[in-house]
């Protein structure tokens, strides 16, 4: 939602908003609004939500306003999945710092959020209400699915029935070679796997105090880097990074510094001391 207002103030739009822990809601608050945008995160009966359709003012989910926004840009890459769709979007914008990217990210880096000028945008994608069937993607990541936001989605087939809607959609999809047969998903153009048997697998990772190094077979050979996050999953997420990064055209150079750059999202396994 930040990022949304960021996005809108800087084409000139007179932005507000509430906050039900910065100061609560009240139907005041859409006074004189031309249009509404909330989260799914509110519920239908919220005060504000109802006085903007009582009044006749249009509104539009925060998953609507991101999917007209992401057809203004020349490449879309979205990044999905249950775990890590957070730090593989950051890593993904880091790879692709050459490219001034624009990054829709559901976290803070080094105290920032994401710009929101580029002409390619690099985007966190929910599956919560199925919302990132909203975006539109060149190139989609599909990290893992694993069943969570059970008060939507009342059965693991339905999750991935969400998941794979989201994966053919794109002209690039990038998938877990052990999701293949699960997701079964018919992209518009190509699927790239990741995973043992995958285009993409990590086949060295040597762990320290501060992060680890990584080798990482590609298409072009094997990638070496340095990450500066802790964890075998964050070389495994680093490994999609990879992956989307060399998918939409970054040389290894490119790559590895954008990784080596990567200081972590604030607040997962934050070094503080």
């Amino acid at each position: 939602m930040q990022w949304l207002a960021e996005y809108y103030r800087r084409r000139g739009v007179i932005v507000s908003g509430s906050d039900s822990a910065l100061g609560g809601h009240s139907a005041e608050n859409v006074e004189g609004a031309d249009l509404v945008i909330y989260t799914s995160a509110i519920a239908e009966d919220n005060v504000e939500l109802v006085a903007a359709k009582a009044r006749g003012i249009p509104v539009m989910s925060r998953a609507e306003a991101l999917g007209r926004i992401s057809e203004e840009f020349g490449t879309v890459i979205a990044v999905a999945g249950t775990h890590g769709k957070t730090t593989v979007t950051g890593m993904v914008a880091s790879a692709l710092q050459n490219y001034s990217p624009a990054v829709h990210i559901g976290g803070s880096i080094e105290g920032a959020r994401g710009g929101v000028e580029g002409d390619i945008l690099v985007a966190e994608a929910c599956e919560y209400k199925s919302n990132f069937l909203h975006i539109r993607s060149d190139i989609s990541v599909v990290l893992n699915v694993e069943l969570d936001h059970t008060d939507y989605y009342k059965s693991y087939s339905s999750l991935v029935t969400s998941f794979a809607r989201f994966a053919m959609r794109a002209q690039t999809v990038i998938i877990p070679d052990e999701y293949v047969t699960v997701l079964r998903p018919q992209p518009l153009g190509r699927q790239i796997t990741v995973g043992t048997h995958g285009d993409y697998a990590l086949i060295d990772f040597a762990p320290d105090r501060r992060g680890s190094s990584i080798s990482v077979k590609t298409p072009n050979g094997i990638l070496r880097a340095r990450l500066n996050v802790l964890g075998r999953h964050n070389a495994t997420n680093a490994v999609f990074a990879v992956a989307a990064a060399m998918e939409y055209g970054a040389d290894n150079d490119e790559i590895v510094r954008g990784l080596n750059a990567f200081a972590g999202v604030d607040r997962r396994l934050q070094f503080v001391g």
